[in-house]
């Protein structure tokens, strides 16, 4: 059985399993566009 601490933990973790690429994509495109801009 899930206590109530245990399941903020899960969604807590699955926010951040969310989040991550989302980050991870925003800083890449930045880069590109850096890129591009320097082209």
């Amino acid at each position: 059985m899930l206590t109530l601490s245990g399941l903020v933990d899960n969604m807590q973790l699955s926010h951040f399993l969310f989040i991550l690429p989302f980050n991870l994509l925003k800083k890449s495109w930045r880069e590109h566009k850096k890129r591009f801009y320097l082209l």
